[in-house]
């Protein structure tokens, strides 16, 4: 089992756009992104996987309501 592994790609589409391109020609059998993705329209380059993402939200990601401290 191969497994890709991505991070900070801050916007960054050409980066992603070969990321994306080296795992699907590299039989990858999933991919995760370990944060910092940034702006959704660079999420959309992701969508191009021939394979599942799975990921989580960096520091740099905004914080999800889960994230709200309880009083």
């Amino acid at each position: 089992m191969k497994i890709g592994i991505v991070a900070d790609s801050h916007d960054n589409v050409p980066a992603i756009k070969k990321a994306v391109e080296y795992f699907n020609k590299s039989n990858i059998s999933f991919v995760i992104h370990a944060g910092d993705y940034i702006a959704p329209f660079s999420v959309k380059e992701f969508l191009k996987l021939k394979t599942k993402l799975l990921g989580v939200f960096g520091n740099n990601d905004g914080e999800s309501p889960e994230d709200d401290p309880v009083s």
